[in-house]
């Protein structure tokens, strides 16, 4: 059995060498077959002279260096090409989630699921992190429905041929948890540990919550044309009514009310043609070949 870890690294070079040996430790005890992928999404400290380091002293770390800042969930997937094992575990760089609870997803994957996620028994994120996730969850239960009970983290692991399946199938941009529900065919999680931020800070925020609730609505769903849907409807129904009440009332209609009535037909003019736009963009890349959401500037495998 081959296990292949993936690091998205971004500006931890405090991290990678005790990761690396804590990975080490656990992996040589579990099988003699084994890999890591680091993948350094265009640092500005000294985290890929670090992975220079450890590919020197092992060989069974493999480094790719990227062009340009890509994302997290692009800089995974760049490590998913490069896989070998039959198993793929991705894992963070900051030592939250615990290399030695990797036996916990080992075995529990080994019971017929193609994905499980190692989920934080208790999460030690701030409030505002905590509160994002909660809404891209929400987000991702409304567009697969199917998947909802089934919890979610960035610690999981991965049978080959779903991997093989999601690299098939990814169009950027890419929500990783969006392009694994897509493609598992029976998704599972188990309760893990999950520790202090030991080094550096966190590169989340808010405004990155945002962005993935607006990647995941429109890259991977049609809400928000079914919901503007409504809102036409709702508009035209209410029409129809302001009509009529001019008409057999022959009443007057305050300045007040029609300069909200223009408003919001004006607003949903607005949002239905960006929505129109996006979705449009959405069907051009879907139509031509996939492009790579990222540019290698180095490897060394």
């Amino acid at each position: 059995m081959m296990i292949s870890v993936i690091i998205p690294v971004f500006n931890s070079e405090s991290s990678l060498a005790e990761l690396y040996l804590r990975l080490k430790d656990t992996l040589s005890h579990y099988t003699d077959y084994w890999e890591i992928i680091m993948v350094d999404d265009c640092s500005v400290d000294k985290s890929y002279n670090h992975m220079q380091s450890l590919h020197s002293q092992d060989d069974r770390v493999k480094i790719i260096r990227l062009a340009a800042n890509a994302g997290q969930h692009h800089a995974t997937l760049c490590g998913m090409n490069y896989s070998q094992g039959d198993y793929i575990i991705t894992i963070d760089d900051d030592l939250q989630h615990p290399p030695e609870e990797i036996p916990i997803l080992i075995t529990k994957i080994q019971m017929g699921y193609d994905v499980v996620f190692g989920i934080p028994n208790q999460k030690q994120h701030k409030l505002y992190k905590n509160v994002g996730s909660m809404v891209v969850d929400k987000c991702i239960n409304v567009i697969y429905p199917g998947s909802n009970g089934i919890k979610r983290s960035s610690f999981r692991i991965l049978t080959a041929d779903l991997v093989k399946r999601m690299v098939s199938n990814a169009r950027p941009p890419i929500y990783m948890a969006a392009l694994i529900l897509g493609n598992a065919q029976r998704p599972g999680y188990v309760e893990v540990r999950h520790d202090s931020r030991k080094y550096g800070k966190s590169n989340y925020n808010l405004i990155k919550s945002i962005s993935m609730v607006r990647t995941l609505l429109i890259r991977h769903s049609y809400l928000p044309l079914q919901w503007m849907g409504v809102g036409w409807k709702t508009t035209f129904f209410f029409t129809i009514i302001l009509l009529l009440f001019v008409n057999f009332r022959a009443g007057d209609i305050s300045i007040l009310t029609i300069n909200i009535y223009m408003l919001i037909i004006a607003g949903l003019s607005i949002i239905s043609s960006w929505l129109i736009r996006k979705y449009l963009q959405r069907l051009q890349r879907e139509s031509n070949e996939m492009e790579l959401p990222y540019i290698i500037s180095e490897i060394e495998i």
